[in-house]
């Protein structure tokens, strides 16, 4: 009969549906590998959203990168898929090797770069170059998962206090109020004010940044538009800081008591949520003006609407074996990390048989008192106390690792506050010159004179990236990563410079250094 559609036969559409759920079943095998060849990553990466503040915005990257990548599903249903194996093989294999020497050295930050660079290698392995042209925002913004993007923000903290704090004051005088200023310190009549690191304004400034860009990139078609939304997100997370503290030093000036606790948090919540209010509404007045100038130059036809590649014309016939490609790199890596495990290196002796005597240093044992510095799973542990003739008290603070690994190392995040503030001192005897770390850091009101090294295997290394380095190095050579951070610290004077005191420190390290040398592995 004429105009009759005749349906397709139950034999035309087995094969279609067994071959598609046997795609998606290759798809959900492919998520799962990866997913278990980072896990150790993300769970790290989600601990570290959950503890610190300052990264929890870290929740909301992903699916804000998976709503990025459904908004492009037209744009997607009309490339060709065109797998780029030599591309892909090539990416993955970089992926793998990062992610191999990330294990090795115990250097979290590869790992994350590598969980990116594996996502990309594994987009040209399946689907080519278009797909990975077309995604390169949802995959890029990825990087807002990790850390070391706020790190770089927060490098700056000191300054942005001082700027604060010196806004602050300026905004407070130019109302009429007697405010002055000593560093990060604001002087009020009544009380003194401090701009303290959580005060400085960097955490709140990363998260604004992370929501302003993909909202610039949504709204915003022009890429001078997307630059001025993006700038906006800055000076409103800047600007807005210093409102905060003038709100507080106004409350404060009025005789307001309650300037920390719930009422401190309620005053930054609120800042915050003026600033993104402001934010939208930026982003909103240039979405207006990109409309009226598109309406302006409108032609007054529309473009037809895209027509979608049938799932069969798109998908190559050796789809299985671009699957086999992308499969091969995660596979293979997993089966070296599993294969590739690094031992624990005992101690030569204990560190609890450390002598109590060390030349005119004698131990001293008041009641307790915790170390200035503790390191994170180490596997054994010495702290002692020393005085020598005079009285002068030193303590000396040893960690060693059997063994290191993601989160138990002895280089990790914990030092950069000693590393930032530190500076290379040579302590030379009789016998060799040592170059070690040397800083001052505070504790509460007290300061202190703080030097130390690592030691690996007998190799005495003062910079993070060589101590790493000689991770690495030990772990493909000598099939170990074991070592040992050592600190040595006494009460420096009130202005903690060296000048104030007699380098106590110095002295009892050229003690310390020859004599953990028969309780370290060399």
């Amino acid at each position: 009969m004429k105009g009759r559609v005749v349906p397709p036969a139950a034999s035309e559409i087995r094969p279609t549906v067994s071959r598609n759920a046997w795609r998606i079943l290759q798809v959900f095998a492919l998520a799962l590998l990866w997913l278990g060849l980072y896990r150790q990553v993300l769970v790290a990466l989600t601990s570290t959203w959950w503890v610190h503040d300052a990264f929890s915005y870290g929740f909301l990257v992903l699916p804000i990168s998976l709503f990025v990548a459904w908004t492009k599903r037209q744009q997607l249903a009309q490339l060709p898929v065109k797998p780029a194996h030599g591309l892909g093989v090539l990416v993955t294999g970089m992926a793998a090797a990062l992610l191999m020497v990330s294990e090795a050295g115990a250097i979290l930050l590869l790992a994350e770069i590598s969980l990116i660079v594996m996502l990309w290698g594994l987009v040209l392995a399946l689907l080519g170059t278009r797909f990975l042209k077309a995604l390169w925002f949802p995959l890029g913004y990825l990087c807002f998962l990790f850390p070391f993007v706020g790190e770089v923000v927060l490098a700056w903290n000191w300054e942005f206090q001082l700027l604060t704090a010196r806004m602050g004051v300026l905004i407070l005088q130019s109302l009429s109020i007697a405010a002055h200023l000593d560093r990060n310190y604001i002087i009020l009549p009544r009380l003194i004010l401090k701009v303290a690191s959580s005060c400085s304004g960097a955490h709140y400034l990363i998260s604004i940044l992370a929501l302003a860009i993909p909202l610039a990139y949504l709204t915003l078609r022009r890429i001078g538009n997307q630059m001025t939304l993006v700038l906006f997100s800055l000076v409103i997370g800047i600007v807005a800081n210093w409102i905060r503290v003038v709100f507080i030093g106004l409350w404060a000036y009025a005789g307001g008591e309650v300037v920390h606790g719930p009422f401190h948090m309620f005053q930054a919540i609120s800042v915050a949520w003026v600033g993104y209010a402001g934010l939208l509404f930026c982003a909103w007045g240039l979405v207006r003006a990109e409309k009226r100038t598109a309406d302006a130059g409108r032609l007054g036809h529309q473009a037809p609407p895209p027509t979608a590649v049938r799932d069969e014309q798109r998908l190559p016939a050796d789809w299985t074996r671009s699957w086999a490609i992308a499969v091969a790199p995660l596979v293979s890596t997993m089966i070296c990390l599993a294969v590739y495990q690094t031992g624990p290196v005992p101690l030569k002796r204990s560190l609890a048989s450390f002598p109590s005597a060390l030349g005119k240093w004698k131990e001293f044992r008041p009641g307790y008192e915790p170390p200035l510095f503790r390191a994170e799973k180490a596997d054994e542990e010495l702290h002692k106390i020393y005085l020598d003739i005079g009285g002068h008290k030193v303590h000396l603070y040893v960690a060693y690792f059997q063994y290191q690994k993601q989160e138990k190392e002895a280089v990790s995040h914990l030092m950069r506050l000693f590393h930032r503030n530190g500076q290379l001192l040579r302590l030379a005897s009789a016998k060799e010159i040592v170059v070690v770390n040397r800083c001052w850091v505070t504790q509460g009101s007290q300061p202190y004179d703080v030097v130390f090294w690592y030691d690996f295997n007998g190799r005495l290394v003062a910079n993070e990236l060589e101590a790493k380095s000689a991770t690495i190095w030990d772990a493909f050579t000598k099939g170990r990563t074991n070592g040992a951070l050592v600190m040595i610290y006494s009460q420096a004077g009130p202005s903690g410079t060296e000048k104030c005191q007699p380098n106590h420190t110095e002295s009892f390290a050229l003690e310390v250094i020859p004599t953990l040398r028969n309780h370290l592995p060399s």
